[in-house]
């Protein structure tokens, strides 16, 4: 995509950041409420925070017929309209026709608050996923999320912008266009992610019933909004959820396409659909409680609005970030522990209240209130610890042990005195703790990395060149990397840690990753610093023998004593042989 193009999006993309920055001075309103009843008539309904306009009733029945064209766009269909806009409404009571003129005024309400303060995660959150894919998009999994994300923040520009009546009705087809072909965005994305996850023929299935279901609703929402508005004819009302439901079949796909390749798809990319699959549940969810549920005050405002923001960071850390946490880990630590500070806080709110409505009484000075809240909170802050502990401990059973064998033997291992039985040891402990596909420790020579030792169903390579496009990533960080690795024999899913001496790495530790899940954080750190404890194990263990072979080449007991110290020069922990070879 050339400079120009990009630079014309994002300047697109950044405009709809304008009704933030002018608040309720850009949006107006009417002094009332159009709503559907049960009958799917639009009838009139009070304004939650502005009195009714003299001369009409909650229940009056708008009468889309006597009204124009224009009236009945501003009355019911747009957004935004310019302040001052006068509206005829023509509403029938009792079979009696009467035409009242209200007119638009800014809107500073509670519920325009609530509108502009839910929008800020949602703006922002698409403005940045839109952005972010453009300039640094590499596929069509970004390219999809981009289409989404820029067209919907268009979308909503446009729909918006505060014009005259009929521009705006013009515009808000246009909009509903837009909003069409964004939702394709989302299903270009899941296509793309899964792969060869589902077959050319399925493949082509989901792409037809997109496209039909698509074109159904383009088709259903325009011819409803030119029956209602340019003909007047109230029939068309009732349609609102048959062309709701094609769009929801649209989002719906894309939910579909990620779940029937997910099974099939390589193992390293099932965990970047985990997250693009969860994201987009997660807004197929929030469109149809938003249906079903139209927002109805500043609580559902901001909810709406919160939710969309969480679906625009999972896509953007699925698609943007390399090394992924797994989606389950977050949402299991962010519930309980997100539970457990809220009853701490809970408990600590009752406390003092009960301290001062018993302890102290209302006439107690500021600075004793004060004090006694603050020795509540502290004793409080050493529960909350605790409290965390044992969840740690007893609800993330498995990872908690899994840490706590690691560590053990990090302890451990700097004491063990023969190389193979470290080695051998590792690899086993290691299995057990993680439980993953496989491990292997591999020793640094002078030109490759040779496996010295592995376990589990995980193939590893026999030899690695040192200047593999994995190992020299992992040396020049000192830090692990997840595997598959561009450009690198490594093409298993798993991790690869190094083990240094001295800040200098001489092997790795690799470890397949469980079947379709990741390592938590603080696992992969408790195996970074196991890596880094084998290598000063391994460290003692050639010191321990250059200090005995230094001792018997002094007592003249070493037969060949020129091949033995080349030896071990080239391997530190190569084997001496001779008469004190036993010793060793």
């Amino acid at each position: 995509m050339n400079l120009f193009l990009r630079l014309l999006i994002s300047v697109l993309i950044l405009c709809w950041l304008v009704p933030l920055f002018y608040g309720s001075a850009f949006f107006s309103t009417l002094p009332l409420r159009v709503i559907r009843d049960d009958a799917n008539r639009y009838v009139i309904a009070k304004h939650p925070d502005l009195p009714l306009p003299d001369g009409l009733q909650v229940g009056d029945l708008l009468d889309l017929p006597r009204m124009s064209m224009a009236d009945r766009v501003a009355a019911v269909q747009i957004a935004n309209s310019p302040p001052g806009l006068a509206v005829n409404i023509a509403v029938l009571r009792d079979g009696q026709p009467s035409t009242i003129t209200v007119t638009t005024t800014p809107d500073q309400t509670r519920g325009g608050t609530a509108n502009i303060a839910s929008g800020y995660p949602a703006i922002l959150s698409l403005v940045a996923l839109a952005l972010i894919t453009l300039w640094r998009g590499r596929d069509w999994t970004a390219w999809g999320l981009l289409l989404f994300a820029a067209l919907t923040s268009i979308q909503n520009l446009v729909s918006n912008i505060p014009l005259d009546p009929i521009t705006g009705f013009w515009l808000t087809i246009v909009a509903t266009l837009l909003q069409v072909i964004a939702i394709s965005g989302l299903y270009i994305t899941g296509e793309t992610l899964v792969g060869d996850g589902i077959s050319a023929r399925v493949r082509w299935r989901f792409r037809v019933l997109l496209i039909a279901s698509c074109s159904v609703a383009l088709v259903m929402i325009v011819v409803r909004r030119w029956v209602i508005f340019v003909d007047g004819n109230v029939a068309a009302v009732g349609w609102l959820g048959l062309t709701n439901l094609p769009l929801v079949i649209a989002v719906g796909l894309s939910v579909t396409v990620l779940a029937v390749g997910y099974r099939a798809s390589a193992a390293a990319q099932k965990l970047r659909i985990r997250w693009v699959l969860f994201s987009t549940s997660l807004l197929l969810l929030t469109v149809c409680a938003q249906i079903l549920f139209p927002q109805n005050g500043i609580g559902a405002a901001i909810v709406y609005g919160l939710l969309t923001a969480l679906c625009m960071f999972g896509y953007l850390y699925a698609v943007l970030r390399h090394r992924l946490v797994d989606v389950s880990f977050i949402i299991d630590r962010t519930l309980v522990f997100g539970f457990t500070t809220a009853l701490v806080v809970s408990v600590f709110a009752l406390l003092e209240k009960i301290v001062e409505s018993f302890a102290l009484g209302k006439d107690a000075s500021i600075s004793l209130q004060a004090g006694v809240t603050l020795v509540i909170a502290l004793v409080l802050n050493r529960v909350h610890h605790r409290v965390e502990h044992a969840v740690d401990r007893y609800v993330f059973r498995r990872q908690h042990f899994a840490i706590a064998a690691l560590r053990g033997f990090t302890r451990e291992c700097a004491f063990i005195e023969k190389y193979p039985r470290l080695l051998e040891l590792s690899v086993e402990r290691v299995q057990t703790a993680i439980g993953g596909t496989g491990v292997a420790i591999y020793d640094r020579r002078a030109e490759s990395h040779d496996c010295e030792i592995s376990c589990g169903s995980t193939t590893f390579p026999g030899t690695i060149e040192n200047d593999d496009a994995a190992l020299v990533a992992m040396r020049a960080t000192q830090h692990h990397i997840e595997t598959p690795y561009k450009s690198s024999v490594l093409d298993f899913e798993g991790y690869v840690f190094p083990i240094t001496q001295r800040d200098r790495v001489i092997g790795v530790l690799m470890c397949g990753a469980r079947h379709g899940e990741k390592l938590a954080p603080d696992e992969l750190e408790a195996l970074d610093l196991l890596a880094r404890e084998i290598g000063r194990a391994i460290y003692d263990i050639r010191m321990r023998e250059y200090e005995r072979f230094l001792t018997s080449l002094a007592a003249d007991r070493i037969a060949n004593p020129g091949e033995q110290a080349r030896r071990l020069a080239q391997s530190g922990h190569a084997r001496l042989t001779g008469p004190d070879a036993a010793y060793f």
